[in-house]
């Protein structure tokens, strides 16, 4: 028995010696050796610089390239980088360090690569005011292995970019730094554009190839990618080469001059916060801003973002925002690359609650109050195509969770079914829409659009069955179907009532996951989504009905299918015919 166990013991000696230990070191022209992490069959480099360090003197100006890299020591990239300042959120990882020195990006890659691979850039959401690359959503490890069992290995890059008023402030005294050359709005759109450069320097070190870049991102993510298109008159510069945007579009929130009452009234709360005086110069103003100390500036950016939707978001500027999306889109000046977009069945219920309306005139006030005096003169054309109708307002398949299309979830005579079918039309299906006829009227760039209806068995941002009914199919609940990493039911499923049992079972939430990583690993290496995996998947433009509206891959699993994209036709076509109230 003893000798048997000392040549079972050798035999496994002998094993492990010849098995090649994993070793996740990569050595760039410019920036030296990093040490990463090794995880199963994929390499993790976290927390790499890819600007130079933001100090106070340089807040709200444009990213600088980071310097060269002139030490022989090797770099640790095993922990992710300092996150950007941010207000605190519920869901935060309370280990987790936040800086203003946050601009660091994260790369993963296949083990033993071969040849130069197609490269993702993921850029995350979270309103512009939260969020970061390294979060666990983000992590491509799942998504790699998809790419290997299709024999499609690829590269990927997620970053942090400046958010809240330390990377989208605007204001009267900013237009004013700008106007001289000290500042610059849209800071957090300058980080993602040098991460870009920085991918096209140094990428090809981690064996990916700069020449094949796709761009993809949700939300924000989603918005940073279609105005990272539009920059510039459309310019890409080469940087990348196919942009995927979910739940998102340059028209995702209003495009509004940096000296909009509303984005005044943020810089003043913001200003006051900060404890400087709006009294004195424009100049003198930033001046205090700059040398506020980095804790005080946070304390003052959660303050003025509280209770707030969007205040500190894109402005109008001379290179990524020139003028409304809208009149970019008409004459043009987007740039020929292919893109898939898509949203879920009901983006507009988180942004939706809690709420009491109860009344045609506080659904009224609250739109405006949201939205801006510009939209006043629509508010009796609202009323009517947004009715007070439970039936027709979103959540749009209650049956999925068993619920009647008369519930209001909120009590008698409440309307938050009503603004989550205006906020989801006016933030996300008109935006989509508005970049997917431009595409197809133009003739300019090929497109696909996609419609994600799979309820989820668990909680969004919490342990245990979803009982969050009212959310319907919300905002952001397609992510982990595009990371290859379904939240799944598991021991919980006995706890889900029918009908949204039978909707979420393991193998059809991994049917959407299978479809939606391989869709989208497939589009960074063809600029085409079809293929293993994939049911077939038409172009947008590939049969549009009269009024222009094309086709979506609608995705639940056992259900997925071809779709008519006509679904709120009426109500996204009055938002995108005035537009300019809407700033979009």
């Amino acid at each position: 028995m003893i000798a048997n166990l000392l040549l079972i013991l050798a035999t496994l000696l002998v094993q492990a010696a010849a098995a090649p230990a994993c070793r996740a070191e990569v050595t760039t022209a410019k920036q030296g050796t990093f040490v990463g992490n090794c995880l199963q069959e994929v390499e993790e480099y976290q927390g790499i610089p890819y600007a130079q360090a933001i100090t106070s003197q340089h807040r709200f100006t444009k990213t600088k390239p980071v310097q060269r890299y002139t030490s022989s020591k090797k770099r640790n990239a095993t922990v992710a980088g300092p996150v950007c300042r941010q207000p605190p959120f519920v869901y935060n990882d309370p280990g987790v360090a936040y800086s203003e020195d946050c601009l660091f990006l994260n790369v993963y890659r296949p083990r033993n690569v071969k040849g130069k691979l197609p490269v993702m850039v993921w850029i995350h959401g979270g309103a512009f005011y939260q969020g970061a690359g390294s979060g666990a959503q983000f992590n491509a490890t799942r998504l790699i292995q998809r790419g290997l069992e299709l024999n499609k290995p690829f590269v990927y890059v997620s970053l942090n970019y400046r958010l809240g008023a330390f990377g989208f402030l605007g204001g009267k005294a900013m237009a004013t730094a700008v106007k001289n050359g000290n500042a610059t709005l849209n800071a957090g759109y300058y980080d993602q554009r040098e991460a870009l450069h920085w991918v096209q320097r140094n990428i090809g070190s981690f064996g990916g190839d700069k020449s094949r870049v796709t761009l993809l991102g949700e939300s924000a993510g989603a918005n940073s990618v279609g105005q990272q298109m539009l920059a510039n008159e459309g310019d890409v510069q080469g940087l990348f080469r196919a942009g995927i945007l979910e739940s998102g579009s340059p028209s995702l929130a209003r495009r509004l001059p940096p000296t909009d009452p509303y984005a005044q009234d943020r810089y003043e709360v913001f200003l006051a916060e900060a404890g400087c005086d709006i009294s004195a110069s424009d100049e003198a103003q930033i001046a205090c801003l700059r040398s506020a100390t980095s804790d005080k500036l946070d304390a003052a950016n959660t303050v003025a973002t509280t209770n707030q939707q969007s205040a500190f978001i894109p402005l109008q500027d001379d290179f990524f925002v020139r003028g409304l999306p809208s009149a970019q889109f008409k004459r043009g000046a987007f740039p020929s690359i292919p893109f898939i977009t898509g949203d879920n069945v009901d983006e507009g219920t988180l942004f939706s609650v809690p709420q009491n309306i109860t009344s045609d005139a506080v659904f009224a006030d609250v739109v405006l109050t949201t939205y801006g005096a510009p939209v006043k003169p629509l508010i009796p054309d609202i009323l009517k195509l947004w009715p007070n109708d439970p039936t027709v307002g979103s959540p749009y398949m209650p049956f999925l969770f068993g619920d009647s299309p008369n519930d209001t979830y909120f009590g008698e005579n409440n309307q938050f079914k009503r603004l989550s079918s205006f906020g989801g039309d006016l933030l996300f299906e008109s935006g989509r829409r508005q970049q997917l006829h431009a595409a197809v009227k133009t003739g300019k760039a090929k497109a696909w659009s996609y419609r994600f209806g799979q309820p989820l068995p668990l909680a969004q941002f919490s342990t245990g069955p979803n009982k969050a009914d009212y959310l319907g199919v919300p905002h952001a609940s397609e992510i982990e179907f595009v990371f290859n990493k379904p939240i799944l039911a598991g021991e919980h499923i006995g706890g889900l009532p029918e009908p949204q049992r039978s909707y979420a079972t393991d193998d059809k939430l991994n049917q959407v996951a299978s479809i939606m990583s391989s869709a989208w690993i497939h589009f960074a290496y063809h600029l085409d989504p079809n293929g293993a995996n994939v049911p077939h998947w038409p172009e947008y433009g590939s049969d549009v009905d009269d009024g222009g509206a094309g086709i979506n891959l609608f995705l639940q699993g056992g259900n997925v299918s071809l779709q008519r994209d006509s679904y709120q036709w009426e109500q996204t076509s009055f938002i995108l015919k005035h537009h300019e109230n809407f700033f979009i």
